[in-house]
């Protein structure tokens, strides 16, 4: 007869991470670690300012393909270190996938790839054209996500090309905007329905001050430490180029440091078989920590995002199997989006539930895969509810 439960996945425990990366810790960073760092077939375009591509933390990390919309060249890089906002596009980029090489700093997911699309010089200024034009090309080159740490007022200028990238499956990640204290709204492109539209919260899942709210915002991310005025701010750290033009790390803040958090967790998804961007946004939405008012608000829509959370239930595993012997009955089978499965067929007898993160996809319990059983035998036919795991893990 049919089997119908639901579970919750073991949780590993978070390594410890230095305490100026709190972000990381935060959103359960580490944890995700174990079951996935990334895949070097994944690629998210940064459409930014200019990026320091040397910079030890991230000249292994580029694609082939490069182009600095600004001055019309294959250079992305820099022009201007001194420039407003230099730092801007390397800062984004090394919060997605700054290299795991024991440097002051480590992205989310690094071992995926960056394209580096400059559209905005060293000041931050740019043109809609150059930001359709780096979608177009974003798409045609391989990215899988496209991240927009930018934005401006509500326009429609972009929408041919966002149209274009959703439908090709490319996911769109965009930052809500800093003018929460002038009442501005949610920005554009964040706003349109198929960009996933970004908040930033601080060290304490609190919206920070300066970041937009509305209908549009799908889920929140750590964008500043804490913020009580411009002159009081303590940021995301992250790789940056100084004003003399050499490497270095520094904190920046703003909702363009939430935004690469999400794209980043997408990235994670997408190296764990999850490519549709409807599903995408539907795991992250899904297991984000809900804040504010009960259910999506406007501040912090569906919550504050959880990268254990989401990247353990598409690898979560569960099977049937018989007491003592360890015979699989049946599955595995994976989980849905709400953490629930249904065997279709569970021949009668007592049975042990099994569930597991099978993080080589391999179907199999393999050492250093967490796991946990169900204490209890199942009886079947029988009634089983809340089923109790021992969680643990393979030595």
């Amino acid at each position: 007869q049919p089997l119908t439960q639901n579970f919750t996945a073991a949780r590993a425990a978070t390594k410890a991470i230095p305490a100026n990366l709190w972000n990381l810790s935060r959103i359960r960073v580490p944890g995700a670690w174990d079951i996935t760092s990334g895949d070097s077939k994944i690629t998210v375009a940064i459409i930014d300012t200019g990026f320091k591509l040397d910079h030890p933390a991230l000249q292994g990390q580029w694609t082939d393909f490069k182009y600095d919309y600004v001055m019309k060249d294959t250079d992305p890089s820099v022009d201007n270190p001194a420039g407003a906002n230099a730092s801007h596009g390397t800062h984004v980029a090394g919060i997605v996938a700054a290299a795991a090489l024991d440097l002051p700093v480590v992205g989310i997911a690094p071992q995926i790839r960056l394209m580096p699309l400059r559209v905005l010089n060293d000041n931050g200024d740019g043109s809609l054209l150059a930001i359709q034009d780096a979608i177009y090309d974003a798409v045609d080159n391989g990215a899988d996500i496209i991240n927009m740490s930018l934005g401006t007022f509500n326009n429609d200028l972009l929408d041919a090309a966002i149209e274009y990238a959703y439908n090709r499956g490319v996911l769109l990640v965009a930052a809500s905007g800093n003018g929460a204290e002038d009442n501005e709204p949610v920005l554009y492109p964040a706003c349109h329905p198929c960009v996933i539209a970004v908040g930033a919260v601080d060290a304490n899942d609190k919206r920070a001050l300066f970041s937009n709210s509305g209908p549009e915002i799908a889920v929140v991310a750590p964008g500043t430490e804490y913020y009580s005025s411009p002159q009081d701010c303590h940021g995301i750290l992250s790789t940056i180029v100084k004003p003399d033009g050499t490497p270095g790390y520094g904190y920046l803040s703003g909702t363009s440091m939430a935004v690469p958090h999400v794209s980043a967790l997408a990235a994670l998804l997408a190296s764990a078989g999850i490519s549709d961007p409807d599903a995408l946004r539907s795991w992250i939405q899904e297991t984000a920590i809900d804040r504010g008012a009960s259910g999506k608000d406007n501040e912090y829509g569906f919550g504050r995002i959880d990268a254990l959370s989401a990247v353990a239930l598409p690898f979560a595993r569960v099977s049937l199997r018989a007491a003592p012997s360890g015979v699989t009955a049946a599955g595995p089978l994976a989980v849905n989006l709400d953490a629930s499965f249904q065997f279709p067929h569970c021949p009668d007898g007592q049975w042990l539930l099994t569930v597991w993160i099978d993080s080589n996809f391999d179907q199999a319990i393999n050492t250093g895969d967490y796991y946990g059983e169900s204490r209890t035998l199942i009886t079947i036919p029988g009634t089983n509810d809340d089923l109790l795991l021992a969680a643990g893990r393979i030595p």
